[in-house]
């Protein structure tokens, strides 16, 4: 059967028994799918998200059935080309992100789409962790983690993802489900799938009856190596089963799927203490590694010159950003963990000691205060893609990592270094976990050069000959075998060895369906092939080196793409643009791109946050929705920010014409059909609901004397509380305020004043630019030039306000520096609280903290605030953008309803008895999302000191 005829029938039988809507084939999520973290690009012919157990099987049979082939994605932050696919990649994410936390957090039963930052914030009250703890963390997937056998800065050889492995649940390419935490499992492997139960029991002997090898396998195993599969499950354990498990950790998805595992979580020491010592050579430091390791040291990290100065910029650095940093220099950053006083200090001595020994000069100061210990791991954990994003324009970034004895370190970092020279690779950076004799190095290759794979190839071979022949290391510690490193897993191996993992692959999956030439490849050239070409685009992406981090928080992560795809797909288009002949297929990219990547994205700045490198890709959306307006539309919105009164006025007589509608709306049927129109004029007519109706326009009076400025936000003089609970906001703050003692007054000409978020956000900059400039000279004759406050109640604004510095130039942005803008919750915060005595009028509340909030740090104090108004309060760990991102929640209210999801689900087993946020917008989008009615945060106050005062 040719290919195209079995990949036709192979997407018509997969659709007939998979949700329509999870099967893709159009070119927007190919494209998007076609790179990952790595240094590697391939097109699949088809993405799957799957989410069930029963999708996987029938993606297996239909594989096996017609020669296809499977590669599973998780978070695709592998480095070496594990999660991509020219034929059909499987997306396990959502539907896969159940967890379990069990005896009081010994152990923690995860699957394959939680992120792993998430497990540990879940185990963390506990007094736990899970043990891999890679540095992409905040965005790895544990399906990936297991399936990789990561490891990481505090996990070592011990908390790796196989030694903490207690149970697993898995799919074999035949279909076959198994638990290995089920005793009944043992027989069915057998009973089911006696090939396999007995080709397991016959490797396993001939391995230990083989002398030679099984001393190879214990001593490889000394060292961190996730190079070809776990041979020491073979010695490790007696039962198939068992056996089976263990071998798919580190497999790369080559021999099943993993669907769920449980892990013994590491308890979390007390007391800790850290610190960073500047040292005149990279060789000097790697030789205090043994001793500093005897000293009992939980964390050994070292990062050269390039390393350091990479990073110099970042904030709170216990060094100064303009130090000098002497060529061939280095830094160790050095952590001892104990429960006991004593002890920690102990080993501090210790350590002091020892570099007084050396290094008199050098002394570092240990820091035990959580800050200043999370201002050293910053430095270490961002190293890597803050120099991956000082590469030369449009270069490939390559991330290795290699493993030596402890006592080969610094030999081998000379003979490394000594690479890098012989092949001009003069932007080489080294770092990585010392303690473990673990070293990663980054490279960027410029695939413009013609000579650029040949010198590439000949470094591979030398590196190969350096690491096994030389030190006999592990050519990958922990970021897998990959395709960068599968020519090479029998050289460092031996012909025994390897034979045996063949017979591995060959055992278990017999037609090769599984992620080909990834850990086990005949192709000794495949590490040369395929590689991700990084075309320039715009000065606001280039720098993105695609690692993933932005991911998890991006509100249309399982709606439409994620901030890492709207960049791949921007970069796909560009290399497409390069060949002739791809024009058609460029102008359905572009006509695609236009809804799953400018118009649901949030542009809420969330990926920013989480950016190494603080890219903000929802400005280069809002720039792509400017170039997309025509003359009319900016037209129309500058008349609209002109008379923005009148604008408000017509909104408000909108929403009262559409107030008999409130009520019909609120029938399930209703709004459904207002989302097909929706739907059907491609978000042109508004999904409306229940959530609308218009506030009165009217404030509250303002006092004689004046404290502060009290500007309220556009948002808030156009829409009213629908459940008519409390004061509408304006009015709520007005009593809060009067409460306090504080006098307060408005803005002049109040009513026409937009802070121009709504016309920023749609990319009408220059009408974002006139409400700028308008707001900014009222606010400076209202303040009096700046001598009184100004506090505004609704976040997103706030943060708008607080950004003019970005746009406004000359007197304007003079005048805007002089003003003393506060976001409400800073302002209740450190002025009003202690000006009133407030009552516990709540058993339990939730927060949703916006977006802004969260970019402006002020998530803590908004919780201290509703502290003092409620016994209990939660903001909920999978708290996030809710995706209404003012006008999107009612143009594509899919996007609201699918970022919501998460914080919804675990919201509704938290029984509150009041929810808050601090936008009104927010507050409508949680409210449709949770059934639950949110309010401001004002409400909460204002309803404390009425509680106070009846009383």
């Amino acid at each position: 059967m040719d290919i195209k005829n079995s990949r036709r029938l192979t997407l018509r039988a997969l659709k007939k028994v998979l949700p329509k809507s999870s099967v893709f084939t159009d070119l927007i999520h190919r494209h998007a799918y076609a790179r990952d973290a790595g240094f590697y690009r391939l097109l699949p012919q088809m993405v799957i998200k799957a989410s069930t157990i029963k999708d996987i099987a029938h993606i297996f049979g239909e594989a096996n059935k017609r020669n296809r082939r499977v590669v599973f994605r998780a978070g695709g932050t592998s480095l070496s080309g594990q999660s991509i696919s020219d034929d059909i990649l499987v997306e396990v994410k959502q539907g896969w992100r159940n967890m379990d936390v069990l005896e009081q957090g010994q152990y923690i039963v995860l699957e394959p789409g939680v992120v792993a930052a998430r497990a540990n914030q879940r185990l963390q009250p506990l007094g736990y962790r899970i043990g891999p703890d890679p540095g992409s963390i905040r965005s790895a997937l544990i399906g990936g983690i297991v399936a990789n056998n990561a490891s990481g800065i505090g996990s070592g050889t011990r908390f790796n993802s196989y030694m903490t492995l207690a149970g697993m649940e898995m799919v074999l390419p035949n279909g076959l489900v198994l638990n290995s935490a089920n005793p009944q499992d043992r027989s069915r492997l057998q009973s089911q799938a006696p090939h396999i139960h007995e080709g397991l029991s016959r490797l396993r002997d001939q391995i230990r009856g083989n002398e030679t090898l099984r001393q190879r396998i214990r001593d490889k195993y000394k060292l961190k190596n996730t190079m070809g599969y776990s041979l020491n499950s073979f010695l490790d354990y007696e039962e198939p089963l068992d056996i089976l498990a263990h071998l798919m950790v580190g497999s790369e998805g080559t021999l099943g799927f993993i669907s769920r595992v449980t892990l013994k979580t590491v308890p979390i020491y007390s007391q800790k203490s850290t610190a960073l010592i500047f040292l005149p050579s990279i060789i000097e430091a790697a030789r205090l590694v043994p001793k500093l390791k005897k000293a009992g040291s939980s964390a050994l990290e070292i990062m050269d010159d390039s390393a350091l100065k990479a990073v110099r910029h970042l904030p709170g650095l216990p060094f100064d950003k303009d130090m000098y940093i002497a060529p061939g220099s280095a830094a160790l950053l050095i952590e001892y963990q104990s429960n006991d006083t004593q002890e920690l200090n102990g080993m501090v001595e210790t350590a002091i000691q020892i570099i007084n020994e050396k290094h008199a000069s050098s002394i570092p100061q240990f820091f035990s205060d959580p800050l200043q210990r999370d201002r050293l791991w910053k430095i270490r954990r961002e190293l890597g893609p803050h120099h991956a994003a000082t590469r030369p324009s449009g270069t490939s970034v390559l991330s290795e990592d290699i493993c030596f004895k402890v006592k080969d370190l610094a030999r081998a970092i000379k003979d490394l270094q000594a690479l890098f020279v012989r092949y001009t690779y003069d932007d080489a950076v080294i770092f990585g976990h010392a303690g473990d004799g673990n070293l990663h190095f980054k490279l960027s290759l410029d695939l413009d050069q013609t000579d650029t794979l040949e010198n590439y190839a000949a470094f591979m071979s030398d590196l190969v000959e350096m690491v096994v022949d030389k030190y006999d290391g592990s050519l990958k510690a922990e970021h897998g075998t990959g395709r960068n490193m599968a020519p090479f897993v029998e050289k460092e191996w031996g012909a025994t060895a390897y034979k045996v993992m063949q017979d591995i692959k060959e055992l278990l999956d017999p037609n090769g369906i599984l992620n080909p030439d990834v850990l086990i490849s005949r192709d000794d050239q495949i590490h040369l092939k395929n590689i991700k070409p990084i075309p320039l685009v715009d000065d606001i992406i280039d720098p993105c080196i695609e690692c993933g981090l932005c991911e998890p928080v991006c509100p249309s992560e399982d709606f439409t793409l994620t901030p890492r795809q709207r960049i791949g797909v921007l970069r796909e288009i560009e290399s497409l643009g390069e060949v002739a002949g791809n024009e058609t297929s460029i102008k359905r990219l572009m006509k695609s791109f236009r809804f799953y990547g400018v118009d649901t994205c949030a542009v809420d700045g969330l990926c920013n946050m989480s950016c190494p490198v603080d890219i903000d890709t929802g400005l280069m959306m809002k720039q792509l929705r400017a170039e997309s307006h025509g003359t009319p539309a900016k037209v129309i919105h500058g008349i609209a920010q002109k008379y923005f009164a009148w604008t408000l006025r017509s909104v408000r007589v909108l929403l009262r014409l559409i107030t008999p509608l409130i009520y019909a709306m609120r029938s399930e049927k209703i709004q459904q059909g207002l989302k097909v129109l929706n739907r059907i004029s491609r978000g042109s007519i508004p999904a409306l609901n229940p959530q609308l109706k218009s506030a009165t326009g009217a404030l509250p009076p303002q006092t004689d004397e004046l404290d502060v400025i009290y500007f309220p936000s556009c948002l808030t003089r156009s829409l009213a509380n629908p459940d008519q609970e409390g004061l509408p906001v304006a009015d709520a703050f007005a009593d809060i305020l009067t409460n306090a003692g504080i006098g307060f007054g408005y803005p002049q000409d109040v009513l026409n004043l937009c802070c121009g978020l709504s016309f920023s956000s749609k990319g009408y900059s220059e009408a974002a630019l006139q409400a700028a400039i308008h707001t900014t000279e009222i606010l400076w004759i209202s303040s009096r030039e700046g001598a009184l406050p100004i506090v505004m109640d609704t976040s997103p604004c706030s943060k708008h306000l607080a950004h003019y510095d970005e746009i406004l130039s000359g007197i304007h942005l003079a005048r805007w520096r002089a003003l003393k803008i506060y976001d409400m919750v800073e302002y209740l915060h450190d002025v009003v609280l202690e000006k009133l005595s407030l009552w516990h009028v709540k058993q339990k509340v939730v927060l949703h903290l916006t977006c802004s909030t969260q970019h402006m740090g002020l998530g803590d104090k908004m919780v201290a605030i509703a502290q003092r108004c409620a016994k209990e309060v939660i903001v909920p760990l999978d708290t996030g953008c809710c995706g209404f991102a003012g006008d999107r929640g009612l143009l594509v209210p899919g996007l609201t309803e699918s970022a919501t999801e998460m914080e919804s689900n675990e919201i509704i087993d938290i029984g509150a008895d009041g929810y808050y946020s601090t936008s009104s917008t927010c507050e409508m989008g949680m409210t449709l999302a949770t059934d639950k009615s949110y309010q401001s945060l004002l409400s909460l106050i204002h309803e404390a000191i009425i509680k106070q005062l009846v009383s």
